[in-house]
């Protein structure tokens, strides 16, 4: 009895070995560098300040709003809306404009006329300016620059999105009337038979203020 259990024993011992051997292997290959360099792969640093557009703790924050959002937000919003619900749907309304626009440039001009876009007047000066011309078009506005006025209609105009380097000048066969928002002028204009152009830069568009 005692014979057989000590040759038993060997073998044993032996695969015990083996398996060690194995086992080291195994390691040794997941301990492999990854890279085709042999350098090991480098770990993340930790340490790294966050992205600009993280907060000293690592979350996300919100872009900055610019002048025009700023402008458009205090126009547009009302006692009990968040600044945010108000400025997602002017950009909702810019993004039915582009939409429009990438359809049909008559199609959008038709629909900002016929009120199909909802709050698209309001946006387009302050979000999406490059829609302007189409605007002006649609509402019978006046774009900044030199404009004749023959053929528009009389009346008052305002400029919503005037910016502080907003200033205009009414030529006609009397005497000109000028004026400029950073002396504390409100951008609002009255076309009428005396006044042959108007001169204005800075104030965006002019659109007809409505008797409602």
């Amino acid at each position: 009895m005692g014979a057989r259990v000590r040759r038993a024993a060997v073998p044993i011992a032996a695969l015990v070995v083996l398996l060690a051997g194995c086992s080291d292997g195994v390691g040794a290959a997941e301990e492999a560098p990854a890279s085709a360099s042999g350098a090991p792969t480098p770990l993340p640093d930790l340490t790294a300040a966050p992205d600009a557009e993280n907060d000293a703790s690592g979350n996300p924050t919100a872009s900055p709003l610019t002048e025009a959002e700023k402008r458009y937000i205090e126009l547009n919003g009302g006692d009990g809306l968040f600044e945010g619900a108000v400025l997602e749907q002017g950009v909702e309304a810019c993004s039915r404009v582009e939409f429009a626009a990438q359809v049909d440039q008559g199609l959008l001009v038709d629909d900002i006329r016929e009120g199909e876009i909802a709050g698209a007047t309001g946006a387009i000066p302050f979000l999406c300016p490059e829609y302007v011309p189409q605007l002006a078009e649609a509402l019978g506005g006046i774009e900044d620059g030199a404009t004749e006025t023959a053929g528009l209609a009389e009346g008052d105009y305002a400029a919503p999105a005037a910016g502080l380097d907003c200033e205009w000048t009414l030529v006609g066969s009397g005497a000109d009337e000028a004026g400029d928002v950073a002396s504390g002028d409100v951008a609002e204009i009255e076309l009428t038979g005396d006044v042959t152009t108007l001169e204005s830069s800075g104030c965006v568009v002019w659109l007809p203020v409505s008797d409602d």
